[in-house]
């Protein structure tokens, strides 16, 4: 980063590093080359190991993320097109991925939550075959019994070109914003995508069996999710800054349609019939107002309002007869 290249010191591209070969035929130069570390998409030497970073970031895979029964990975690149592109194996082969039902769950998922987000979601192989892509690496070397999910977030830095015609003339130009309004823009946008992952890998333990590796996304649909729901108390929480009574009838047609067993509408201190009461100053004091109005036993919870990992942190813990209370994705 600090010399401003793609490429390692050595001149090799990252990315196009694994050992494997496309079957079939790649981009000049982009699509990975063994000419020279002088030319840029440089593979490295053929026959050579993988650089000390590419076989780093491949162990990293292999201990946190294929070794457990469901894991997603998301690699945010910029550099191609027009718009946003999530891409996924295979960047060799135009044939398909041994995961595509789960793949194409997750994007059904995605639709359902953002209908009007701007991502094309396809195969890597739909734009162009790469050789020594690290991603097709990782993917075929996860344990079969694991369910990997390896994506490529590709930022579509053309767009930005088209707007600032200059940056062709600047080396991080062709490939990134340069003017700060821009960078905080992009910032910014992709924020719901990785709240939607977030919620994706944190959910999918749920949907496993006891005692037995989680079953595909594809298999489970809103009727399973809805059967697991119920018993559940659902807390709804509407913003930091509006009241309980937004919500109009949606807690009561949650509970005809979903059969959980109640849906309680808190008002946090400063919203509501408590808006003449300070408002909690952290998120840490909100949990606490919320865990003291809702009535009986505490519960474990599965956070998303508000910031969902200090929500997970600070929420009582369960008991050994506590009920669940459910924090839903849409608070």
């Amino acid at each position: 980063m600090w010399a401003q290249k793609r490429a390692n010191p050595k001149g090799v591209d990252l990315m196009r590093n694994a050992p494997q070969r496309a079957e079939s035929h790649v981009p000049f130069l982009a699509g990975g080359q063994t000419l020279s570390p002088l030319l840029p998409w440089y593979c490295g030497r053929p026959g050579a190991p993988m650089e000390v970073e590419s076989a780093a970031m491949l162990q990293v895979v292999r201990e946190q993320l294929a070794c457990r029964p469901f894991s997603l990975a998301l690699d945010c690149h910029s550099g191609y097109g027009f718009d946003d592109s999530i891409w996924f194996p295979y960047a060799k082969t135009r044939r398909l991925m041994a995961h595509l039902p789960e793949m194409f769950a997750l994007k059904t998922m995605l639709e359902q939550s953002h209908p009007h987000h701007d991502y094309s979601f396809e195969p890597q192989s739909n734009q162009y075959l790469l050789h020594g892509d690290l991603w097709d690496h990782a993917y075929d070397h996860a344990p079969a019994s694991h369910v990997f999910l390896p994506m490529t977030l590709e930022l579509g830095s053309w767009l930005w070109i088209r707007k600032n015609p200059r940056q062709l003339f600047s080396r991080n130009g062709i490939f990134n914003p340069v003017k700060a309004h821009r960078i905080k823009r992009v910032l910014r946008r992709h924020s719901d995508l990785l709240d939607f992952l977030t919620r994706a890998a944190f959910a999918a333990p749920a949907l496993a069996t006891a005692g037995r590796a989680p079953r595909p996304i594809a298999a489970t649909g809103h009727r399973a999710l809805a059967a697991q729901a119920v018993a559940m108390t659902w807390v709804l929480l509407r913003g930091l800054t509006r009241e309980a009574r937004h919500w109009g009838e949606l807690p009561q047609r949650l509970v005809e349609v979903t059969g959980v067993d109640q849906a309680l509408t808190l008002d946090l201190p400063g919203n509501g019939e408590f808006c003449a009461q300070t408002s909690p100053r952290s998120v840490r004091a909100m949990v606490g107002v919320c865990a003291r109005a809702i009535p009986g036993p505490k519960a474990s919870s599965h956070p998303t309002a508000c910031s969902p990992c200090r929500w997970a942190v600070w929420w009582p813990q369960p008991g050994p007869s506590t009920t669940r209370t459910k924090w839903p994705g849409w608070c």
